[in-house]
């Protein structure tokens, strides 16, 4: 798998929900933050991951993760990111686009075109009227819990920590995102 070449998350356990939807990632976060109370960001900086640059973009070709192979041998893929940060928890909820400039975030699993994932010990999120009333947000087709599918080389590149991305001058600047505002972390 192409291994995440931005800063990870600190090892949390998460929960994946995969969402397919016809909607603009800044206009499903919006729908989001709107329908459930939530206040997603985008963050400054989309997750990356490196994919080899022989013309063979697919995952099982990994990357060496140091500086010197990424810059010789990969292209970078950009997927848009938005988060919030949990007061109580290490992990942010983030929904991230599956399909980036490249390819996908988790070829496995291509009928979704974005991904939210949480703490799994946030339990608030975890609930099947939770994944109901996402599922019932105008522009999504659907929502299934994908995380007992998901090996752990999946999981890693899952895990982000945007908030450790933003400048510390920037941070409380407020992103305006269609269905409210939010502050960044």
């Amino acid at each position: 798998m192409a291994r995440k070449v931005h800063k990870l998350s600190l090892e949390a356990d998460l929960a994946v929900l995969g969402l397919d939807s016809t909607l603009a990632p800044y206009a499903l976060a919006g729908g989001l933050n709107k329908g459930l109370g939530w206040k997603l960001v985008r963050s400054r900086r989309d997750a990356e991951l490196a994919f080899p640059s022989q013309g063979n973009l697919t995952p099982s070709n990994p990357v060496e993760n140091d500086e010197q192979s990424n810059q010789d041998s990969s292209d970078i893929s950009y997927f848009q990111l938005f988060f919030q940060e949990l007061e109580l928890y290490t992990a942010p909820l983030c929904l991230v686009a599956n399909r980036g400039s490249l390819g996908l975030l988790l070829p496995a699993m291509r009928n979704f075109n974005y991904l939210l994932t949480w703490p799994k010990e946030a339990e608030e999120f975890s609930d099947v009227l939770l994944h109901r009333k996402i599922g019932n947000l105008e522009g999504v087709n659907f929502a299934a819990d994908i995380t007992s599918r998901l090996g752990s080389q999946a999981m890693i590149s899952l895990q982000f920590a945007p908030s450790l991305q933003e400048p510390k001058e920037k941070r409380n600047h407020e992103y305006e995102i269609p269905g409210g505002v939010g502050k960044g972390s």
